[in-house]
């Protein structure tokens, strides 16, 4: 977080890595959550990869097979 200060209001991209994200609230300081509605889900058997919209922002989250996404579910993710 510290080193995107010094971006305030300049256009920035991130990457995140799909298995960072999880479903449910931040558990310390060093997490973020947030709403996001679930556009696409893509199961595979062990796992589920679901698409995911933040506000404009899109990323793709890996979880667990259960509980099962649907698209246009509501969840909050960290």
């Amino acid at each position: 977080r510290q080193s995107l200060l010094g971006q305030a209001g300049r256009r920035t991209t991130l990457g995140l890595r799909p298995e960072h994200v999880r479903l449910g609230e931040a558990r310390g300081a060093d997490e973020t959550a947030a709403d996001a509605v679930v556009e696409l889900v893509e199961p595979l058997g062990s796992e589920t990869l679901a698409l995911l919209r933040i506000g404009e922002a899109s990323l793709t989250g890996r979880f667990e097979p259960e509980p099962r996404l649907t698209p246009g579910d509501r969840i909050r993710v960290s």
